[in-house]
């Protein structure tokens, strides 16, 4: 094993270690620079630990920004999670890693309670470019209770999608 393989190997287990034990925000941080750094060999280990429920949206945040396309059954998944930060994150992450496959659970997520879930969806939708979106979005226009900024980024999207940008 050559030096490097084995610094990358130790700061693996660290990381990991560090994320699945972390008790501050600190230590998560830490952690996330660390696995984002590392890259690719952290994505088996990272979707492994989604399994345990801990850290679920910073590790959406660290295997988006490694950008590995296994990632994006994680983050399509994590659409229908109870928490709306996980939500939230996997919408996110979907703006980075824009992918087909989410489409149908990102609509979904356009009828979510929490506004910061459906505009990062509105987001993630305009970057997959699927015009299909559009009748969706337009009923989500018809909503009272839709925020000033989320009624702009929707109109903005809808425009877009029928001008052929995403």
């Amino acid at each position: 094993m050559s030096s490097t393989t084995s610094v990358y190997s130790e700061a693996l287990k660290s990381a990991l270690d560090e994320l699945n034990k972390a008790h501050s925000r600190e230590m998560v941080e830490n952690a996330t620079f660390a696995l984002s750094n590392i890259g690719q060999e952290a994505v088996t280990p990272l979707i492994e630990l989604l399994e345990s429920g801990e850290w679920k949206g910073t590790i959406y945040g660290i295997l988006a920004s490694i950008g590995d396309p296994l990632a994006i059954p994680c983050f399509v998944d994590g659409l229908d999670d109870k928490s709306k930060w996980v939500r939230w994150s996997a919408a996110e992450a979907l703006i980075k890693m824009p992918s087909p496959d989410a489409l149908e659970g990102l609509l979904r997520c356009l009828k979510d309670r929490d506004s910061l879930v459906r505009s990062a969806a509105v987001s993630a939708v305009a970057a997959i470019g699927n015009p299909v979106a559009v009748q969706p979005l337009t009923k989500m226009l018809d909503k009272k209770s839709l925020k000033d900024g989320e009624r702009i980024l929707v109109a903005k999207t809808i425009r877009n999608l029928q001008a052929g940008n995403g």
